[in-house]
């Protein structure tokens, strides 16, 4: 393989000779680098010891490793180091092929790591990322390669920019790239699913390991506690960046204590870009006052769901379909907005709206996606099968995309003739 390939390294200097010295001589050890082919650019930014760095450096380069290096007497943080690194790259002569990511605190134990990273890209053209692990990602549910050994088509970076220097010294900006460059058409593919979804499992192999967050948790740059606030605020940014606005109807007459609890399993959503529209089946000051209550309660912390009241009149005394009619017909049209309705006598898992929306990202194409409930006056979990049949739907057991249900708002009025849609 004659793919020009540049292995980028960023490093403060942390745990120097357990990690960066350890990651360089394992790559030296492997006999998978070929000068004429790859060069290892290591971006240094904060190390202390400079003459032990260029000792150790000059040994490596006298002994035919490929590596040169940028120092920074300043620690850059993660996104700052692969970026200074990655301007340097782009700004230089002849810009290689791929670009790998990887962590000072990764060792290689096979001199065919850069052929298995290549590999996915020979058999796929819209390939765009390959990592040896992946994860998913609790805000987006996308199953990521980790930055820490990741390779990247050059191309890629051309198309969509480096790193968002929003993510700070680091954290969610790996899954953030490898949304962006999906968004962008292209594919993600990783050698170890770091947790089957089916299996609940590590499956698949990759010939490095990686002793994780030795900087980050390293305690030397900053605290544990000030690490956990930043990840914290990183995970905000992310939904605030993907989660788009999900509409719960919940239509309700007279049954007030129930609907307190319905209002309270939303609130308690893992997912809380939520507006909620309760609507009373005639005017109601009762559940105005419910609801007035509980958005006061919300508006105490950021980024919690919305709860506005109505209600129509004359009222319907049916079966909640003139209410949710109502609402969807006042909503502005919109396909990046989802519609879900909640009962005032449904109780719902903390999981069940981002679930329901991690099954739509990125997924253009999806206009109604649907869970199991367990249907109580019924007595019956449905739908039973992934096959789903006539009956096996409910109103309460799906997300729309508000656009379609807008569309065809009048299917959501209950009408007990109806035998189809």
């Amino acid at each position: 393989m004659n793919e020009k390939i540049a292995i980028l390294i960023p490093s403060c200097g942390v745990n120097f000779d357990k990690a960066f010295k350890v990651c360089l001589e394992s790559i030296d050890g492997s006999a998978s680098v070929k000068p004429e082919h790859h060069k290892i650019l290591a971006v240094m930014n904060g190390m202390k010891d400079k003459e032990k760095f260029e000792t150790f450096i000059n040994a490596m380069i006298t002994k035919g490793l490929p590596v040169e290096y940028l120092w920074y007497d300043q620690p850059l943080g993660y996104v700052g180091a692969i970026n200074a690194g990655m301007n340097h790259i782009m700004s230089g002569g002849e810009k290689p092929d791929y670009v790998v990511f990887l962590n000072d605190d990764v060792g290689i134990y096979s001199r065919w790591w850069l052929d298995l990273l290549l590999s996915p890209f020979e058999k796929d053209e819209q390939m765009g990322l390959v990592g040896a692990k992946s994860l998913p990602c609790p805000i987006t549910g996308i199953d990521f390669p980790l930055g820490w050994c990741v390779m990247t088509k050059m191309e890629v970076f051309e198309k969509i920019g480096v790193l968002d220097t929003v993510w700070g010294v680091g954290f969610n900006d790996d899954a953030d790239f490898c949304i962006r460059a999906m968004q962008a058409g292209y594919h993600i593919y990783s050698y170890v699913n770091g947790y089957d979804k089916i299996q609940k499992a590590s499956v698949g192999n990759f010939p490095a390991s990686h002793t994780a967050e030795n900087t980050m948790h390293s305690g030397e740059l900053f605290s544990m506690g000030d690490w956990d606030k930043h990840t914290a605020k990183n995970r905000m940014l992310l939904a605030q960046r993907y989660w788009e606005t999900v509409h719960v109807i919940c239509p309700v007459y007279q049954r007030y204590e129930k609907l307190k609890v319905a209002l309270e399993s939303l609130h308690n959503q893992y997912y809380t870009n939520i507006m909620v529209h309760v609507v009373s089946d005639g005017k109601d000051d009762k559940v105005k006052e419910i609801v007035e209550q509980k958005k006061m309660e919300w508006a105490q912390k950021p980024f919690q769901p919305e709860i506005e009241y109505t209600f129509i009149d004359p009222p319907e005394r049916g079966y909640g379909g003139l209410p949710r009619k109502t609402v969807l017909d006042s909503l502005e049209n919109n396909d990046n907005e989802w519609v879900i309705f909640v009962d005032s006598d449904n109780v719902i898992q903390p999981d069940y709206v981002l679930k329901l929306w991690q099954s739509t990202f990125l997924k253009p194409e999806c206009g109604m996606t649907i869970c199991q409930i367990n249907h109580i006056e019924e007595n019956r979990i449905m739908p039973m099968k992934h096959e789903i049949e006539w009956g096996q739907i409910d109103s309460l057991n799906v997300m729309v995309r508000l656009s379609l249900a807008k569309k065809h708002a009048a299917k959501w009025i209950h009408n007990k003739n109806r035998t189809k849609v």
